[in-house]
């Protein structure tokens, strides 16, 4: 069964990360260099994510949930 949020908060994910094993992937590209990551977490750039998704299946392989984060969730994240 997969859950699908299309937003998660700050204290959402501490739960979940409480209650599954999660692993949070970073898809923001250059404003990740100058900004603040969530420790523990894949960086997977938006640039150069495609190229990079038999890497990516890998890393997250054991973990119940996988989360997406970025700057710009709300443009990002919206398959075309």
């Amino acid at each position: 069964m997969a859950l699908r949020f299309s937003y998660v908060t700050p204290s959402q994910l501490i739960n979940l990360r409480r209650s599954a094993k999660v692993a949070i992937v970073d898809v923001r590209d250059e404003e990740r260099s100058y900004d603040a990551h969530i420790a523990g977490s894949h960086h997977y750039a938006s640039g150069s994510f495609s190229e990079r998704i038999p890497n990516l299946v890998g890393a997250v392989q054991g973990n119940d949930i996988v989360v997406f984060h970025c700057a710009l969730s709300q443009v990002r994240s919206v398959a075309p």
